[in-house]
């Protein structure tokens, strides 16, 4: 962030860079009488100085007789101390503050609402989450438009392949129930994940290393106008859930970003993941994460609709990617301590797809000692029909968090007992996804203490 210094920072600023022998005097002399700088005053006046010792009015020398000219003209020590004549009165010849870029400030005036330099965007402001960051680069957001639980192993990038969620916990049958729903929410706009890259250098997708990919979730903000129903819009606006950020970053990222002739990859690192199962959203824990995807060259880059209103010319971002390759898509270990705060899904409690295990709803709330959580649906199984049909079938965590996984055991009321508050024992997970160029506009808030500092709450909105 570049301001402007006030008029005596830069004052005092410059007057570090002059000589020595113009702020202070050695051998007992005193300082120059004149004004430093009185606007127009002179630094040195020219006249003769004198001192208490009564010293030579016309050559101010001291004991030693090193100065043979006098004071005023630079001559120190028969030496030229300022060959350009900095000495002359003018410590700024122009004005304190113009409003332009201050050398040495490293850059332009980010947050005027002018492109400067630089600068990729400038909204006016110092707030993330709108669409141009507090640096006045522009914010990179894709949103999956395609979510699927694959059915199938991992790839070898996955650091564990073996997708126990998929292949094991819920059958064939379940996820064929399970994912077109998860599409449908996503389709309809009410399951939204984002990834935000952090510091890429290459907006067009071709060559970056060293960024991060934040993961996110949020809302249409209704400010955008009515949710298309095709469900994948490109530089649709959205409003971030304040749960996945911090201060108007991600709390959620994955690390070592690379992209290499369009191919993304990045990871592992441990991010949350809101996903929709069985009408219910599940903020799942991944640990291990890993990202590898294609950043699509057709449809070519290209400008970004607003915001932020303020691009710098001939800007573009790539407008899509995609993750269903062969060796593409998001893994990671959903831990058991995240999906023991899940509450079971309500329609596994009731209705027609009720398991017979007799698991109870927490009614909208949290888990508690008198209702299940998803992680008891994954230990004990479900099944319909007095058990003919599985939907999930009873596994433990195929990832250890250490030497081996802890077994868990289901006691009264089918509540699975942990053997800490933080296992992170896991169960493998492999999904594939695609995604389009997308908009932060603001963050969602139900407290000040949620927003960024210097925003308040209004409305449900940071502003």
């Amino acid at each position: 962030m570049k301001i402007a210094r006030p008029a005596t920072v830069r004052l005092l600023a410059l007057l570090g860079t002059l000589p020595v022998g113009l702020v202070a005097c050695g051998g007992g002399s005193s300082a120059p009488t004149g004004d430093l700088d009185a606007g127009s005053g002179s630094a040195d006046t020219g006249l003769p100085l004198s001192d208490a010792g009564g010293r030579d009015a016309a050559q101010a020398t001291d004991a030693g007789g090193k100065e043979t000219g006098p004071i005023g003209t630079g001559a120190v020590d028969a030496g030229t101390v300022d060959a350009t004549k900095r000495d002359t009165g003018v410590v700024d010849a122009g004005p304190i503050d113009t409003g332009s870029p201050i050398p040495g400030d490293g850059g332009p005036l980010c947050g005027n609402g002018v492109i400067d330099g630089d600068e990729q965007c400038d909204d006016g402001n110092f707030f993330d989450l709108d669409g141009c960051d507090r640096s006045c680069r522009y914010e990179v957001i894709t949103r999956m438009t395609d979510f699927t639980i694959a059915t199938t192993a991992g790839p070898a990038f996955c650091v564990h392949p073996g997708n126990a969620l998929g292949t094991k916990v819920i059958t064939s049958l379940a996820l064929g129930q399970l994912n077109p729903p998860l599409q449908a929410d996503v389709t309809k706009g009410t399951v939204n994940v984002f990834t935000q890259f952090l510091g890429l250098s290459d907006l067009s997708g071709t060559t970056a290393s060293g960024f991060e990919l934040g993961v996110l979730n949020g809302n249409p903000d209704p400010a955008k106008g009515t949710w298309p129903s095709a469900g994948n819009p490109i530089d649709w606006s959205f409003l971030v859930n304040p749960t996945t950020v911090s201060q108007g970053l991600p709390t959620g990222k994955l690390t070592g970003g690379t992209i290499a002739n369009h191919a993304l990859t990045a990871g592992p690192s441990t991010v949350n993941l809101a996903l929709s199962l069985g009408g219910s959203l599940a903020l799942m824990t991944l640990r291990d994460a890993k990202l590898s995807a294609s950043i699509d060259a057709s449809p070519a880059p290209d400008a970004p609709a607003p915001p932020p209103g303020k691009l710098a010319s001939g800007l573009t971002m790539f407008q899509s990617m995609t993750a269903t390759g062969s060796n593409e898509g998001l893994c990671g270990d959903v831990t058991v301590a995240s999906l023991a705060q899940i509450p079971v899904p309500s329609a596994l409690t009731s209705g027609s797809v009720k398991c017979s295990e007799g698991y109870t709803s927490c009614g909208g709330g949290p888990v508690s000692a008198s209702c299940n959580s998803l992680l008891d649906v994954f230990v004990g199984g479900c099944s319909l029909l007095g058990g003919a049909v599985k939907v999930t079938a009873p596994t433990q965590p195929d990832v250890a968090a250490g030497a081996s996984v802890q077994t868990l055991t289901v006691g009264g009321g089918k509540k699975v007992t942990l053997p800490s508050a933080t296992d992170d024992d896991a169960y493998s997970a492999f999904l594939q996804f695609t995604a389009n160029r997308a908009h932060f506009s603001g963050e969602s808030c139900t407290s000040s203490a949620e927003c960024q500092a210097g925003q308040g709450c209004t409305a449900g909105v940071c502003k």
